[in-house]
């Protein structure tokens, strides 16, 4: 896979990183004592630039699903309908389904009764709407792509604004329990004096001062850390161009392998260490206790931020099966956060960056 870093993105797309190509709205400007933001679904996809984002991340996909597959030739009668809506709508649809944490019957229902919604998704203004069962159909022909793409666009909007400074950076995996109990691709996964879980593993790469994440991995639940840590924060280093100082991570990582990669990045690894590796016998001294409490506390970080995604955007909360729709579910709710970041940042109100409730308004439309 060829990295690109992001001053050679930046001289190709110039519009994703405008930071004044979009402006706020006067009445979103923060103003004293002001709670909250209360976006709604049409300010929130202006203020992310979602379709020139969406465009983006389709135009990505295309061209690298086509050097990793080259394009057969059409077919000389295609049969079925012609596609009505493009890519860009089905994905940024999607985006708002997740945000606002709707169902697809939901989301089709809204779009006939809120027309500026689904002008600025790049539907006709008096033209139909798409279906629930055409836009679950849509979304899963995508395929994984073109949700990656767009995550990795939000998360370079971030970088480029200051947002995420990418100085010290967190390891961590948590578990995601599967929603059918004979999925294919889960795996059970034992943990420390608790029962087993039968699902999928998310490892991820976290910023330390922003508590929002760079890159991520899924795997079955078996799948071990040291498996995919070295190729997950390469290739968050390098996409992103960040220059790390600092690596934190649980004792799930302690090796002499990632010592060495660590070393080799030019970055300090702060590893938790487990007593149990020597025995009973071993003696704590005060010291020690108390460099490892100061050291631990930066780690709490990455767990808030699996709190985040599980608790107030649904990471946990999902009903399909197999790997592939697990990424996509997962791809969705990390943009979601990202662009909940992204506006509260450009608002001057970097506190509400990870304030689902403050930044989003309550639509019962």
């Amino acid at each position: 896979m060829d990295i690109v870093p992001l001053s050679e993105l930046e001289q190709h797309t110039p519009c994703l990183f405008d930071d004044q190509s979009t402006q706020l709205p006067e009445r979103v400007n923060p103003v004293a004592n002001s709670k909250g933001l209360w976006i709604d679904p049409v300010q929130f996809l202006t203020l992310i630039n979602g379709l020139a984002l969406a465009h983006w991340a389709c135009t990505m996909a295309l061209l690298w699903t086509q050097r990793l597959h080259p394009v057969l030739p059409p077919a000389r009668h295609p049969g079925g309908a012609p596609q009505v809506y493009r890519d860009e709508t089905v994905l940024l649809t999607m985006l708002v389904l997740h945000t606002w944490r709707l169902s697809l019957e939901k989301i089709a229902d809204w779009l006939p009764r809120y027309r500026a919604l689904a002008v600025a998704l790049g539907m006709s203004a008096d033209g139909p709407t798409i279906s629930a069962a055409q836009l679950s159909r849509r979304s899963r022909q995508l395929g994984l792509w073109p949700y990656f793409f767009f995550f990795i666009a939000l998360v370079w909007q971030l970088v480029r604004v200051g947002a995420i400074s990418g100085r010290q950076l967190i390891l961590d995996g948590s578990l995601l329990k599967a929603w059918y109990r004979q999925d294919p691709d889960a795996t059970l996964a034992g943990r420390h004096r608790r029962p087993p879980t039968y699902g999928y593993k998310i490892h991820a790469v976290v910023d330390r001062w922003s508590y929002l994440p760079l890159l991520f991995v899924i795997t079955p639940a078996s799948v071990h850390e040291m498996i995919v840590v070295a190729p997950l924060l390469v290739t968050a280093i390098l996409l992103y161009g960040l220059r790390v100082s600092i690596v934190y991570s649980d004792s799930a990582y302690f090796s002499a392998p990632f010592m060495w990669l660590m070393r080799r990045l030019g970055a300090i690894p702060i590893i938790d260490y487990n007593l149990r590796r020597q025995g009973k016998r071993f003696l704590a001294t005060l010291f020690f206790l108390d460099q490892w409490r100061r050291l631990r506390a930066p780690r709490t970080v990455v767990e808030r931020c699996f709190a985040f995604l599980k608790r107030y955007y649904g990471l946990k909360y999902f009903q399909v099966e197999g790997l592939p729709a697990v990424w996509r579910h997962a791809l969705l709710v990390y943009a979601a956060l990202l662009a909940v970041a992204l506006i509260a940042y450009r608002a001057g109100r970097p506190d509400l960056m990870t304030s689902r409730a403050q930044v989003l308004a309550f639509v019962t439309n």
